[in-house]
């Protein structure tokens, strides 16, 4: 058999070297990131037979950081913390102010009143009167809501009254009837509520360890009240004893008096 004349009679190819490459770009060393460099490579061709491999050795060089690229990375790093901090602060103060907005550090008291006082407005717009006693060993709070007995319809007169009953039916979490009773009388303290012309009254007073506890059950009457069926008939009970009973105190007949003189296009008139 006549083999090609490429491969001989031996079965061998001649040994082949690459040192250097023609092109000058390839001459000069690739740079990665400006500091790292990598030399020409070498490639050793060697004699290919059956059971010989072909070896590449790639000869790397890594050049040290310089002294002016740490020193910039540094002020980089500087910098983006600083910005960070700012941005940080920013939002926090950017918060606080839009929790509350303090209206008042100092309101007119008397002379003698020794206690501190703050109003503030809350993000539901609703102002606020701090009043700091470090005296006293009770805690109360009053919530007035600007809707009384003249804003019910003509058609369900007594409305206001009724609603503020039903309130201290349960809420949702708290649905208990009477809970915010129970956890007042429980630390010492009492919860009640009034309904005049123009306004609807909600206020109680605990211990001081109590108030945290108790101010979320009373604005859980605000938030989710359960306003529950089985309850309406009772409460509705409980609003005309009220009225009634009212009759024996001297103010309600005079009030019904003036109520009898009003006009009859106003509201008092009904």
């Amino acid at each position: 058999m006549n083999f090609p004349p490429a491969l001989g009679h031996e079965n061998k190819v001649a040994p082949a070297k690459l040192t250097s490459l023609s092109s000058p770009a390839a001459t000069q060393p690739d740079t990665l990131s400006n500091h790292v460099r990598i030399s020409p490579v070498t490639m050793a061709v060697g004699t290919a037979s059956d059971n010989e491999e072909i070896i590449v050795e790639l000869q790397g060089e890594s050049k040290p950081r310089s002294r002016s690229g740490r020193n910039r990375l540094a002020i980089v790093l500087v910098v983006l913390v600083v910005l960070l901090t700012l941005i940080v602060v920013l939002c926090v103060t950017v918060k606080a102010k839009v929790v509350l907005e303090v209206l008042s550090d100092k309101p007119i008291t008397p002379d003698s009143d020794y206690r501190e006082y703050r109003v503030i407005r809350l993000t539901n717009t609703i102002v606020v009167t701090l009043v700091s006693d470090p005296d006293t060993r009770t805690a109360s709070t009053s919530f007035n809501v600007a809707v009384g007995s003249l804003c019910n319809p003509d058609d369900v007169l007594g409305l206001a009254h009724y609603l503020e009953h039903m309130l201290f039916m349960g809420t949702k979490k708290y649905p208990q009837e009477n809970h915010a009773d129970k956890y007042a009388s429980d630390n010492d303290g009492w919860i009640n509520a009034w309904t005049d012309d123009t306004n609807t009254n909600y206020h109680f007073l605990v211990e001081n360890s109590a108030l945290r506890n108790m101010t979320d059950i009373y604005a859980q009457f605000f938030i989710s009240p359960l306003l529950r069926k089985d309850s309406l008939e009772r409460e509705m009970q409980a609003v005309q004893s009220e009225y009634m009973m009212g009759f024996s105190v001297d103010f309600w007949p005079e009030y019904e008096m003036m109520v009898g003189n009003a006009n009859p296009h106003s509201p008092y008139s009904r």
